[in-house]
């Protein structure tokens, strides 16, 4: 009797499994099918959305496509087709991918693939997907003529190559923009044309096709410590910080960005601080700031001569004028036409009387830039220069009509060991020399009784013309 109860128990379970996996069954398939129906419902509006032109929402309702039915390789197709027109090639070659994986045979997302791959100038792949798209369709044109061009190209490749390596820059500069016209997203073509780009002197140029690599690179560091560098050289600090922050921003410690930013950013501090002293003038400060910044950076032509131009100025206006006659021809020797470091010099060679020295230094300033300030530097030289052609021999030396021989000669001692040409410090030697020559002078006359007595009449003569 036991045994009875105890099949009938079993025959009701079993019955009841089974009832119970019929309906989920059921459920499942009444499921796939109502997946599906959404999934057309999506795909409908998202191609009316495309077709409109409102590729964002159409974006939206292919992405719901796909999480209802995600067998569906026109949905993947429809959205690739999408994020290309949004300009978004990276998103969609996933999903050509899973198109194909799909339906491999479906020729429109093989062309798809194959022109994206063409235009990240990986040529080989590209041509492997267009002959498998003239497999599945021998008479498609744009796969025909795509395997053409892929040839063509590879032969402009070379050429443009042998150009740069010949040193033919602007043919290797058209060349290589030829190629990237049908190859936009080649970072090796961008990085050759950024370095015909430099060597022409296109620094410009040359960021921006080093920036278009880091839009296409994941890592990019070296790019950004290239281009960091570029822009340091151009005397960009502050582009040139902004790129090495990007490098660091990818790794921290990156050998070469980390030590390259510490610099330029105690070179930006120094270089801060000596402008904040020259608006509070502040000279000396300033100098020594200035140096300082020379010795963070001894090389570099672009800051050096930037820093320079600005220790010229300093140096004036602190009236070192030995200084700033050195430095301010440093700038000359790099800018001929600098019109603050040819008012510098000018300015410092008046303080030292060297008066023709400033006239022809306040010409050339008028030259480049005829404004107020140069046109009255230019009257004061040339009215001082006016004055010292008379050769006054007692104020050369600094004397009284009346001084003895005595006085003379220690005057001419004194003054012959601050001008003679081997111990002044003034950097123009020429003109040093014309002003010992003049000293010399003035004591080889007033210093023989004859010549002092003939000299005295002229003197004499001279005022009482000036006088009539």
């Amino acid at each position: 009797m036991k045994s009875e109860d105890d099949r009938k128990i079993f025959n009701f379970c079993s019955l009841y499994s089974s009832l119970l996996l019929l309906l989920v069954t059921l459920a499942v398939k009444c499921g796939d099918g109502e997946s599906v129906s959404f999934s057309k419902h999506y795909m409908k509006k998202g191609n009316a959305l495309l077709e409109a032109g409102h590729l964002s929402d159409a974006l939206e309702q292919y992405n719901n496509a796909i999480d209802w039915d995600s067998s569906s390789y026109m949905a993947y197709f429809k959205r690739a087709t999408t994020l290309l027109a949004l300009q978004k090639s990276k998103a969609a070659l996933p999903d050509l991918n899973k198109c194909i994986q799909l339906k491999p045979d479906f020729t429109p997302a093989v062309i798809s693939k194959a022109s994206i791959l063409l235009k990240q100038g990986l040529m080989e792949d590209a041509l492997k997907y267009y002959e498998q798209a003239l497999t599945l369709d021998p008479g498609n044109k744009e796969a025909k003529e795509n395997v053409k061009l892929i040839f063509s190209l590879w032969a402009w490749i070379l050429m443009a190559d042998d150009e740069a390596e010949n040193g033919e820059i602007f043919e290797a500069m058209e060349s290589y923009s030829l190629l990237i016209t049908y190859m936009p997203w080649s970072k090796e073509l961008r990085e050759k044309r950024s370095e015909v780009y430099l060597d022409a002197k296109e620094y410009d140029k040359a960021v921006g096709d080093l920036w278009a690599i880091t839009q296409l690179v994941p890592d990019s560091t070296r790019v950004f410590y290239r281009m960091s560098s570029i822009h340091y050289s151009m005397g960009s600090l502050e582009e040139a910080l902004g790129d090495s922050r990007e490098c660091l921003k990818l790794d921290h410690d990156h050998k070469q960005c980390k030590p390259f930013y510490t610099k330029m950013k105690k070179l930006n501090k120094q270089i801060q601080a000596a402008d904040y002293f020259i608006v509070q003038q502040q000279w000396d400060k300033a100098i020594a700031k200035f140096h300082s910044a020379m010795r963070t950076e001894p090389t570099e032509y672009a800051h050096l001569i930037h820093i320079k131009r600005r220790l010229c100025h300093c140096e004036t206006q602190a009236g070192n004028v030995n200084e700033a006659i050195a430095i301010c021809t440093e700038v000359l020797d790099w800018e001929p036409d600098n019109v603050v470091a040819l008012v510098g010099r000018a300015e410092s060679y008046l303080h030292s009387q060297f008066y023709e020295e400033a006239v022809q230094d306040f010409q050339a300033a008028i030259e480049s830039d005829d404004n107020k300030r140069t046109r009255e530097g230019l009257r004061r030289a040339e009215q001082l220069l006016e004055q010292s052609e008379k050769r006054d021999y007692y104020e050369i030396l600094g004397l009284s009509r009346n001084c003895e021989k005595e006085e003379i000669l220690r005057a001419y001692r004194r003054l012959a060991m601050v001008w003679h040409p081997d111990k002044h410090e003034c950097p123009n030697k020429e003109a040093v020399e014309k002003k010992f020559i003049l000293i010399a002078d003035a004591k080889e006359v007033l210093a023989d009784p004859e010549m002092r007595a003939k000299y005295d009449w002229s003197l004499r003569h001279k005022n009482t013309h000036q006088d009539l």
